[in-house]
């Protein structure tokens, strides 16, 4: 009597046709996920360096707002303004000068204002110049800002002002009066939320 063979037999076939089918799939999604991502990249130097905020961007945004006060504050920076765009360092170390001029321990805020235009030495005790000097604080922090720009490498500089590109929009929008007039002072943001209450209408 014949032995019958009861060894199960692996159906290759089976097994060849489900990994043809997933190396499909896996092509299909490479494929697509491929032609997705090509329509945003940029080939630029700075491409990877961006920290969500779309590559050059920001550092676009922080020179334009630089350059408006190539004639102001920044007259030392005004040949390297004067370019239609520039690298990250030299917007870097341009806002760090600003930053000196605008809210530093001798600058725009907290000598020029307190002294010239609020008259603080007189009156010490009012309002306006209570106000100013609660936010010694914030003046602070930036001049913190400033000196980790000037301790910067310069390799760091794109991922640098990538991270922090925001915020230095930001102070300019804030801060940085147009000129050192006390009309100007009084067309800031800074001065329209934290001092205009303290202060009479010109």
């Amino acid at each position: 009597m014949a032995e019958h063979n009861t060894t199960k037999r692996t159906p290759w076939g089976l097994i060849a046709g489900g990994l043809i089918a997933v190396a499909a799939v896996v092509t299909a999604i490479v494929i697509l996920d491929d032609g997705a991502d090509n329509t945003s990249r940029d080939s630029s130097p700075n491409a990877t360096m961006g920290a969500g905020f779309g590559d050059d961007a920001i550092r676009a945004k922080v020179w334009s707002r630089l350059a408006k006060h190539k004639d102001t504050h920044l007259e030392k920076w005004d040949r390297a303004l004067s370019q239609q765009d520039g690298s990250s360092a030299t917007a870097l170390r341009a806002f760090a000068d600003l930053v000196d001029s605008v809210t530093g321990p001798s600058g725009f805020w907290r000598d020029a204002v307190p002294n010239e235009l609020l008259s603080c030495h007189d009156k010490p005790d009012s309002p306006a110049c209570e106000g100013l000097d609660a936010a010694a604080s914030e003046f602070d922090e930036w001049d913190l800002l400033a000196s980790k720009i000037r301790r910067l490498d310069g390799s760091r500089a794109d991922v640098f002002l990538q991270r922090n590109g925001k915020d230095i929009v930001s102070y300019l929008d804030t801060y940085v009066p147009a000129d050192a007039s006390d009309v100007a002072m009084r067309q800031t943001a800074f001065f329209e939320t934290k001092i205009r209450k303290f202060v009479a209408t010109k």
